[in-house]
């Protein structure tokens, strides 16, 4: 992935109103993390990855952080609702 790449995802996300997942490599792991950032932090989001990671989304103080891949996700929409739904005492039965 690309920084213009990742700009471009970002600019849909923001016109659709959704949120971004980002993939990255993380020293001394051996699968990626993905990290999921609500729609209304977006722009303060990706200044801080304009600032943090160079042209190839490689981070600027550790080359073994990088950025492998992004995409729009409704994530916290759900999430909200589903966190909503679990702790609605009306709705909650406890199995015993």
């Amino acid at each position: 992935m690309d920084k213009q790449s990742l700009i471009s995802i970002f600019d849909t996300a923001k016109l659709t109103g959704m949120d971004i997942a980002v993939e990255v490599t993380v020293p001394g792991q051996e699968t990626t993390e993905v990290i999921v950032n609500r729609n209304e932090n977006l722009d303060n989001k990706l200044e801080f990855y304009k600032k943090a990671y160079d042209e190839n989304c490689v981070h600027c103080m550790n080359k073994e952080v990088r950025i492998v891949n992004a995409w729009c996700v409704n994530f916290f929409k759900m999430y909200d609702k589903q966190t909503g739904e679990l702790f609605d005492s009306t709705s909650y039965t406890k199995e015993v």
